[in-house]
């Protein structure tokens, strides 16, 4: 059985415009709002005072959000929301001795699902505008 689905040639440029604008507004929204949400949350920690707390790099931990943000973002796009869990295993080995730290498991732990879960809402979000957008170009 074949299935033949014909698009008017004519709306196919107006169809790929509009969804590369509309992915790119959410890797945007996800990256710039979900860093802004992220720094909100985790100010309102009360975090412990000590110096070793915060060791690493200035800022590597916001830029490691918004990779995170980016790469969950895409596979939301791409519909492979399991591979996200390779994502969050990937930051877990690498902070897994930090992690025996409670306060640190507890900072992480909120950090990276809020993060998670706001690039995981904004990718379904602009995927179900991105079906809609294209339904209304070609009805």
């Amino acid at each position: 059985m074949q299935i033949n689905i014909w698009i008017n040639s004519n709306k196919l440029p107006t169809i790929i415009f509009t969804d590369l604008l509309l992915y790119l507004i959410g890797l945007l929204i996800s990256t710039y709002i979900g860093s802004k949400l992220v720094e909100y949350v985790l100010s309102k920690l009360d975090l412990p005072e000590e110096e070793g707390f915060r060791r690493g790099i200035k800022g590597a931990g916001k830029v490691i959000g918004i990779i995170e943000r980016i790469l969950v973002t895409i596979l939301i796009y791409m519909n492979q929301p399991t591979a996200i869990a390779i994502i969050f295993m990937a930051k877990s080995i690498m902070r897994f001795e930090q992690s025996k730290e409670r306060e640190f498991a507890e900072y992480y732990l909120i950090g990276t699902l809020t993060s998670i879960t706001f690039a995981l809402i904004t990718g379904v979000i602009f995927n179900q505008l991105i079906n809609l957008a294209n339904f209304i170009i070609t009805h």
